[in-house]
C-alpha cells in the first residue's frame, strides 16, 4: 500500500512508490529490492522490465527499487525480495504498519477499532511496537552476550589478581637488590619505574599473545555479532588499552611498596 516504505524507513532508490491507483483494475506493478536488482540487472536500471510470479499469474512491470531488508533476522544477510500492491496480489494474512509521532502504544485500540469497522470478523493479533519486536528478536543474542561478558569480567578479575600476585612475589624476591640500589643512591622514583617497567613488559607480552589467540577464536562467535566484525580493530585496541591500564594499576601497589623498603632492613634480609 502507499507509504509502506516511508513508514518503515525503507529507502526508495529508483522509480516510484505504490499509489492508490494501483488497484485490482490497474496494470500489474511490482517493486523489487536492491539485491534483486543487482543480481538480475547488474549495471543497468530494472525499471520497465517485467516479472512473472508463476505460470498462471499475470506479468508485472517493475516500477521501483527499494533498499534491502533483513526479513529473516538482524543477523542474516538481506534476501532478494519483491513487493506488490495488496489489491493486486492479496495474501491470507497481512500486517499493518503505523508510524506515530508520540507513543505508538496509544494507537493500538484505535487501530484495532478501525480494522473491526471494516470487518468485525477480522481477528487482530500481535499488536506491538517495532522496538518491542526488535527487543524480542535480540533477546537470545543479548543473553548470550551477557553470559560472555560475565565470563570476560571474571577473566579480567583473575588477570588482575594474578598479575598483582606475580608482581608482589617478584618484588619480595628482589628486596635485597632494591636495598642495594637505594644504598648506592637510587631514588624512590627510580625503584618505582623499575618495578612498573617489569610489570608493563609482562603485560604487553600477555596482551600480544592474547590478541593473537583472540583473532583465531573470535570466528567461533562471529554468527552472534550484529553490525560489528569479529576482528573489529577498535574493539581489540580498546580491550588492549583496558588490560594495559588494569595491569599498570595492579603493578603500582607492589611498586609503591618497593619504594618504602628500608635499605638497612633489605640488606639484613639478604
Amino acid at each position: 500500500m502507499p507509504a509502506y516504505f516511508k513508514t518503515l524507513g525503507i529507502p526508495l532508490i529508483q522509480g516510484r512508490d505504490f499509489t492508490l491507483a494501483d488497484d485490482e483494475h490497474a496494470p500489474r506493478v511490482v517493486i523489487i529490492g536492491e539485491s534483486m536488482a543487482r543480481s538480475y540487472w547488474p549495471g543497468q536500471s530494472p525499471l520497465g522490465h517485467r516479472l512473472t510470479f508463476g505460470r498462471n499469474n499475470p506479468v508485472a512491470e517493475i516500477v521501483g527499487v527499494v533498499g534491502d531488508v533483513r526479513n529473516r533476522g538482524l543477523r542474516s544477510d538481506p534476501v532478494m525480495a519483491f513487493y506488490t500492491p495488496y489489491p493486486q496480489r492479496a495474501f491470507p494474512g497481512m500486517s499493518v504498519a503505523i508510524r506515530a509521532a508520540g507513543d505508538p502504544r496509544l494507537l493500538a485500540k484505535t487501530a484495532e477499532a478501525q480494522v473491526l469497522a471494516v470487518d468485525k470478523d477480522l481477528p487482530v493479533t500481535d499488536v506491538e511496537t517495532l522496538e518491542r519486536h526488535l527487543s524480542k528478536t535480540l533477546s537470545e543474542p543479548r543473553q548470550t552476550m551477557f553470559l560472555i561478558a560475565s565470563f570476560a569480567v571474571v577473566a579480567l578479575l583473575l588477570a588482575v589478581i594474578g598479575l598483582y600476585g606475580v608482581m608482589a612475589y617478584a618484588v619480595s624476591q628482589r628486596t635485597g637488590e632494591i636495598g642495594i640500589r637505594q644504598a648506592v643512591g637510587a631514588q624512590r622514583g627510580d625503584i618505582l619505574r623499575l618495578i612498573l617497567t617489569q610489570g608493563i613488559r609482562l603485560s604487553v607480552a600477555g596482551i600480544v599473545l592474547g590478541a593473537i589467540a583472540s583473532l583465531a577464536l573470535t570466528r567461533l562467535i562471529s554468527g552472534m555479532l550484529y553490525r560489528v566484525s569479529a576482528t573489529d580493530p577498535v574493539t581489540f585496541a580498546g580491550i588492549a588499552f583496558l588490560f594495559l591500564a588494569v595491569a599498570l594499576a595492579a603493578s603500582y601497589v607492589p611498586a609503591y611498596r618497593a619504594t618504602r623498603v628500608d635499605p638497612l632492613e633489605a640488606l639484613r634480609q639478604r
